[in-house]
């Protein structure tokens, strides 16, 4: 997801003009974009956007309230939640509880109030590999797959699982460890001019740059683009009335 490092930056139409199957694009935004002008980015084109919430089992991104607040009635909304598999002891990682985690996630998704989209699991591939480091192969496994069915549980729908190609080959061993996810939204790099996708399948998103600019944002912001027209992103994030 997007963070603070210095970027060679790409307006946001570049992608979604090129796109010569007409897909929806939309964005992902956190702490880092600071206050949005959400009226620019629908402007701009924006179809969707997720949130991040949370992170761990106790952080809160802090322009989360805001920035769901801000989008609604104006963008179709979801949510996402960053996975720490370990825990820092010092110089030593232990292994986290990932229901503490998911527990943390769905309460503060609750006080904010009802999303449109589903939740999101964002896995990112340098968490994973210190997950393994953490607790070895079957913990990491555990984690994922209990991450999974408790999302579910929770919230009353599959999460999206968020990944890098990286990060998929990091758990490329260990069978059937995604099987019960509602869709991959796959981080996959390229340049201004889209392809057809990430050489992964089924993916429902997919995030082709955190080098993006938008109207109404300030400085970068991720890129996605959803496999399929808007008749099927209604299905997956409806608008709130």
């Amino acid at each position: 997801m997007a963070d603070k490092k210095k970027k060679v930056l790409v307006p946001f139409s570049r992608w979604a003009l090129n796109d010569s199957l007409r897909r929806p694009w939309g964005i992902d935004v956190s702490k880092y974009q600071g206050k949005v002008d959400w009226k620019k980015v629908v402007s701009s084109g924006v179809s969707f956007v997720f949130i991040k919430a949370t992170e761990g089992a106790t952080g809160v991104d802090p322009r989360f309230e805001a920035h769901s607040s801000g989008a609604y009635g104006l963008l179709p909304r979801g949510t996402f939640h960053l996975m720490r598999p370990f825990l820092e002891r010092g110089k030593k990682l232990i292994p986290r509880e990932v229901l503490d985690e998911i527990n943390h996630y769905s309460d503060t998704v609750k006080k904010v109030g009802a999303f449109e989209g589903p939740p999101v699991l964002d896995f990112e591939t340098r968490h994973l590999r210190s997950g393994l480091e953490a607790g070895g192969e079957e913990y990491l496994r555990q984690y994922v797959q209990q991450g999974i069915l408790y999302t579910s549980n929770l919230f009353g729908r599959p999460p999206l699982i968020y990944i890098s190609k990286r990060g998929l080959a990091l758990v490329a061993g260990m069978p059937s460890i995604m099987d019960d996810a509602g869709g991959y939204w796959i981080a996959d790099y390229v340049t201004s001019t889209a392809k057809s996708g990430p050489n992964v399948k089924p993916w429902s998103l997919w995030q082709v740059s955190s080098s993006g600019t938008v109207a109404g944002i300030k400085g970068a912001v991720d890129v996605n683009c959803f496999n399929g027209g808007t008749a099927e992103l209604s299905k997956l994030l409806p608008l709130c009335p």
